[in-house]
């Protein structure tokens, strides 16, 4: 399904009103039954956005670098906007769960994966930041790695507040306009909170894969452990948007939780 959000901001450069993202999250190709058919599909669909920028919240496969095989990467190329492509890793990108570390370290495989994306155009932000620009305006977009020392909190439930994000905006303007894409949502309210986000978009919940909406009630065992888990969520100094993702792990079925891409138009409130 195409999400269409429209997201307002007082501080959005004026350039920006009406810039539309593509946030696409969590494809997991090695669990996809036909990848390439999948994402032929879901290219199509998001070329037919009209996207100024496709931005990608990480987990893009399974285990291992090697599920990016030419004809995986050939689909893979399309999947673009005017702008790019930006990507950040999730915790499956890394090799954590690999049983055979020996044969390819996991500073290895994201090496190799990183090498293929590069290979497409993808632009993988590993804790560095990009800047779009638009006649005299521009914004900014960090990608938060999955470092090794990130991976204690993959399955983490809660928001982490022990994970020193400042070193990642050291070189970023305050007062620019700032997207973060981010693995993990529970990072939120630490990049919230300290102002160094705007609009952080994130993945890795997949809503559980399970997701129903009776009689305006949203039932997900997501909610039962999670404080956010989908959708859009506001602070008063930031907003968070979650997408479903695109494929599954673990249980190779969505009931409900279909897969998503979100089409964000930012626009600055006026």
């Amino acid at each position: 399904r195409v999400n269409e959000v429209e997201i307002s901001f007082k501080n959005l450069p004026d350039e920006f009103d009406g810039y539309r993202i593509a946030f696409i999250s969590d494809i997991h190709i090695g669990s996809m039954y036909d990848a390439e058919s999948e994402l032929e599909k879901l290219s199509e669909v998001i070329s037919g956005t009209d996207a100024d920028v496709v931005l990608f919240g990480g987990d893009l496969v399974n285990l291992h670098h090697s599920e990016l095989t030419p004809d995986i990467l050939k689909k893979l190329y399309h999947i673009k906007g005017k702008s790019g492509t930006f990507a950040v890793l999730g915790n499956h990108d890394t090799g954590a769960y690999l049983k055979d570390s020996v044969s390819t370290p996991r500073n290895l495989n994201k090496k190799l994966l990183k090498e293929k994306l590069e290979g497409i155009g993808w632009v993988l932000l590993q804790d560095s930041t990009i800047y779009l620009n638009r006649i005299n305006d521009s914004i900014a977009i960090t990608g938060i790695d999955y470092t090794d020392e990130l991976l204690k909190f993959k399955h983490e439930f809660d928001n982490i507040e022990d994970y020193d994000v400042s070193p990642i905006y050291s070189g970023v303007d305050d007062d620019v306009f700032n997207i973060t894409i981010s693995h993990l949502p529970q990072l939120w309210y630490e990049l919230c909170d300290n102002g160094y986000s705007d609009l952080t978009l994130s993945g890795h919940i997949h809503a559980m894969q399970f997701k129903y909406d009776i009689f305006g009630f949203i039932l997900s065992p997501a909610t039962f452990v999670y404080n956010e888990w989908s959708g859009l969520y506001e602070r008063e100094k930031g907003k968070l948007y979650i997408n479903d993702g695109v494929g599954t792990v673990g249980f190779f079925a969505r009931l409900g939780a279909r897969p998503e891409i979100t089409v964000i138009t930012l626009n600055n409130g006026l």
